[in-house]
């Protein structure tokens, strides 16, 4: 499985949406089960900019944490 992010201007009626400053994130509802208590961080580093997921359901992550194994 992947993480992905897109721009989204529409909210489908069974997407999860979770405040996030002054903006929102949206989680579609198949998703969210696999995502349920992870954190989602924007950090700034020597490497660049990223979106860092710490998900407690994955059972193993690639060394990018960009793809993981669902404990599910």
């Amino acid at each position: 499985m992947q993480y992905g992010f897109t721009i989204d201007d529409e909210q489908n009626e069974d997407d999860f949406e979770i405040p996030a400053g002054s903006l929102s994130v949206l989680i579609d509802s198949i998703s969210a089960q696999y995502l349920e208590n992870a954190s989602i961080d924007y950090v700034e580093d020597l490497s660049g900019s990223q979106f860092k997921i710490n998900n407690p359901n994955a059972q193993t992550n690639c060394g990018c944490r960009s793809s993981f194994s669902p404990f599910i």
